[in-house]
This record gives structure tokens, sequence and C-alpha cells, in this order.
């Protein structure tokens, strides 16, 4: 006898969380019965804690659409605290079973199990799809692999099974308004989200990373997964532009394509490919991310032939000794600059991504990541981040070992990325640092002579008073918001899209 399962995926803070979206258009191409609901979105630093008003639109929402099983999509371990409220709001009100997946409860799956009643560990494609199916037929779901149960206090542990290989085979996101829902600010709307802000288009065509930063929630996947299949796995060119092509037609006012691989194309055949045919079908701008091995002249030539107006750069110190023996990363200041000179020379804008607040560092440490950035050709920006400690990481479990760290500073507990995920200079740290992270930001600009910026740095009184430091990155922002505005609206990026992005974020933000 089939009993009718109608299930109901909820993305945290994330309109865009390219994870709950492959399995919302996986379960639907079986035949699912499936709800999307958006959950609060999030730009930097401006989370909020769910209201009262929020709970009561997602219950009406679970009740409206006879939700008999819950997903939530607890893809950052920040947002743990939301995924307990909303779980316990839904057991109050409907009495349904809770499954917990994501980031967070694979990496802390004897920590998330205590608040659902299911667990799904890794990816979530075909677990999902076989739990709905034995549930759909009143079946035993206690033995499905990737997934763990908590049944009365008793926890059942599946192993997880094989990685998907062939991406490719996966079907394409679904853009459609059917069976989705936005809730945010107390309001609740019908349809997909990501037509109220689509300037911009987020896509993976990997997964998995082929470096093993301690910091980094990957290098616990990699680990986990060994001996379950290959890790790095890359759909093929023709999957990706159809993606695209799919996106162009369905999302109006569509001006620039974000890829979020880690390590965008990770063979240099695919990237051939890939350019040749994206500049004939899609052509439009296009940003992706390289590992700093990765920045090759012939490769960087594909890439801007093609059309790709930003490039991203991980460094995150600028000093070897700690990315060496603490982030375990194997690049050389060397191999940054030249890589950095590759991009310059092919003009292509690059911004480089710096973590910051990390207690292995010392002033002098901090010092020499001013000195690298003072080497590398301008004008580049700058991402700075908050080293942020994730459950399990080597380089958490290095801080705790060596006492810089307690538990509450875990980020289950201490939630940085919601309020310091992107360092900001008006957020309280010591004056020197703020002066440090001042000088940062200065190095990149070609308005201000690095050697300026060398000579703002030996002024001791700037350390202990850095407010006009402040003042003068600000005045510089200034200018190249003015300059990025005229470049934009003389290459057409400026649209009313964009500027309803823009009102949408400044409502968040309230």
């Amino acid at each position: 006898m089939n009993h009718s399962i109608n299930f109901s995926l909820i993305s945290l803070y994330h309109i865009k969380n390219l994870g709950i979206r492959s399995l919302h258009a996986f379960l639907k191409s079986k035949g699912s019965d499936v709800h999307l609901i958006f959950f609060k979105h999030s730009y930097f630093n401006n989370a909020h804690a769910p209201t009262e008003t929020e709970l009561m639109q997602l219950i009406d929402v679970l009740k409206k659409s006879q939700t008999n099983l819950v997903g939530i999509s607890v893809s950052c371990s920040a947002y743990l605290e939301t995924a307990k409220v909303i779980t316990r709001a839904i057991k109050e009100a409907l009495d349904i079973p809770v499954l917990w997946g994501g980031v967070h409860a694979t990496v802390d799956p004897e920590g998330c199990i205590q608040y659902a009643d299911m667990l799904c560990v890794g990816e979530g494609e075909y677990p999902l799809l076989e739990l709905l199916e034995a549930m759909s037929n009143q079946k035993d779901v206690t033995n499905i692999k990737n997934l763990w149960f908590n049944q009365e206090g008793m926890v059942i542990k599946n192993p997880i099974r094989p990685l998907i290989q062939d991406l490719s085979s996966l079907p394409l996101p679904d853009y459609t308004n059917d069976n989705k829902y936005y809730i945010s600010g107390d309001k609740i709307y019908e349809g997909d989200p990501i037509h109220l802000d689509c300037w911009d288009y987020f896509i993976q065509g990997t997964r998995g990373c082929p470096y093993n930063c301690t910091y980094c929630s990957n290098s616990l996947f990699r680990q986990m997964y060994k001996d379950h299949g290959k890790y790095i796995r890359q759909r093929s060119v023709d999957h990706v532009l159809k993606e695209l092509v799919q996106a162009q037609a369905s999302l109006k006012g569509l001006k620039m394509i974000t890829f979020f691989d880690e390590v965008f194309g990770v063979n240099k055949k695919w990237i051939g490919e890939f350019c040749q045919e994206y500049k004939e079908k899609i052509d439009i701008p296009f940003s992706c991310y390289l590992h700093p091995l990765a920045v090759r002249d012939e490769v960087v030539a594909m890439l801007k032939e093609a059309g790709v107006s930003l490039i991203g750069m991980g460094i995150q110190s600028g000093c070897e000794r700690v990315r060496r023996h603490i982030f375990k990363r194997p690049e050389t200041n060397k191999q940054i600059i030249e890589a950095a000179g590759i991009l310059q020379k092919h003009k292509i804008p690059f911004v480089l991504d710096i973590i910051l607040d990390n207690p292995f560092e010392s002033r002098k440490d901090k010092d020499e990541t001013l000195d690298l950035l003072l080497h590398i050709p301008k004008p580049f920006k700058l991402s700075l981040y908050s080293l942020i400690y994730f459950p399990g990481t080597g380089l958490t479990e290095m801080a705790l070992k060596q006492n810089l760290i307690t538990q509450d500073d875990i980020e289950d507990r201490r939630q940085r990325v919601l309020s310091q995920f992107r360092v900001t200079l008006g957020y309280k740290r010591e004056k020197w640092d703020t002066a440090w992270i001042a000088l940062l930001l200065l190095s990149g600009t070609q308005y201000i002579p690095r050697q300026m910026v060398s000579f703002l740095a030996r002024i001791k009184l700037l350390r202990i008073y850095p407010y006009p430091l402040i003042m003068l990155v600000e005045i510089v922002k200034g200018i190249q918001w003015i300059q990025k505005t005229v470049q934009m609206a003389v290459s057409g990026q400026i649209t009313l899209s964009l500027i309803k992005r823009f009102i949408v974020r400044g409502r968040n933000k309230q």
C-alpha cells in the first residue's frame, strides 16, 4: 500500500543554496512531491534569528502543503541554533519527523542527532530518494546508507555509500515557482526568490577540492570518503553549459555568472573546451576561483578570451610559516607573486582572500602579510575573512590542544559567520589589528603608492590611533565605488534588476 509522503526541504539563510537546490531537482525528477522553503536570507554579517512571526509562517506553509516529513539544510555550523529553534517549533506544532543534512550535520553527526529524528551524512540525493520510497511503501528505513536515526534515544548509524561519480547524470536546477516559498522580514512570498535577486548566477561545476587545508571542512570530507570513490568529480562542459543556457532563459536581468567551485576547472583540457563553448553559447562576464598553483599563463589567457571578469585567489596569510605549518598550504610567497603577475599581465581584475583573527599569527607574521601584498602588482582587491573554527577540523583541534580557544569558540556556539565572517573595520579589535587591517586594505589600491602605505605602516602612532587610516580607507572605497558604478553603467551591467537587488539587501539589513 502506497502512503503518500509530502517532503519539504528548508534552506537556511541562503536563497541560492546549491546543495539543497540539487536535492530538490533530483527528487522532483524522480517523481517525489517536494516543496522548497527558503527561510531567511543573509548577505555577509547580517543574519538575524527567526522571529515568532516567521516561525508561524513556516508552520503555516508546512500545514498548507500537508508536509509529513521535513528536511533542514544545516549548511553552516553557525546555523545550528536556528535549526534547533525551527525543529522545536515543528515538533510542537505538527509532531512530524525532522531530518537534518548539510555540512554541519556531516562534520558533527554525533551532536546533531541529539536534536533531529534523522540525519543525512554526506551526499543526500540517493539516500533521500531511498528514504522517501521506503516511507511511501511503509518499509523499514533504518538500514539506508548515509542516514542516521534517533529512535527514542537509541541512535542507529548507517555507513556511507560511494560518492556520486557521474555528476552529469544529475538533473539541472529547477527555477520554476511551483511549490516554493520565501520567508523573510516577517513576510512570506510564494515562488522562487531567486527571481528577486538574479543579477548574478551561482553555479558549481565540480564537487570536492584537490587541497587539504586544515581550516576547511573539505579536509574532513576527504578523509570520510576515503575508499568511497574519486573525491574530486567534474561535470561535463556540455552539462554545465546546458544549465547556463537554462539560467539565461529563465532568469531575467542576468548579467554575471559566478562559479562556486573550490578551484575552477581542475584540468586544462576541460578549461580549453569550456572557454571555447562558453564564448559561443553564453558570452556574458563570469568570475571563478583559482589556487595560486593553478594560475598558468596559457590557462589565464583562455579564461580572458572566454570573458572572465574577475578571478579570486586564496593566499590566506602572507607568512609562509603560518601557511605551511598551520594551514597546510603548499604555495610559496614567490609563487603567489608570480600568479598575481600573470593575472596582471592579462589585465584581469583579481581579488585575494586572506584569513584574519588568527591566534597562530604574531605581529611579525602579520607584517609579513602586509609586506607580501606590497610586492603584488596593483591594482587588486581583498576579501578579508575571520578565521572560523569548524567542528573537527585539524586547525580547530590544534587550537584547542594549544589552549588558544575553548569549546565556546567553535562555530556551532560562536556563530561568527553571522556577524563577522567578512571582516569589517567597525568590529571591536585591538587598535594595532585595526590599523593593520586598514593598511592591508590600502595595499591594493591604485590611488595610493605602495611607498606611502609602507611609510604609514612605520608610523607607530597610527598603530595605536588608527582612525586616520580608517578614514583613508573609506575615502578610497568611495572613489572605487564611483569608478565601478561608471564602468558598470558604460558596460550596461546596471539594470533595474541590479537596483532591485540592492534594495532587497538594504531591507535585509534593517
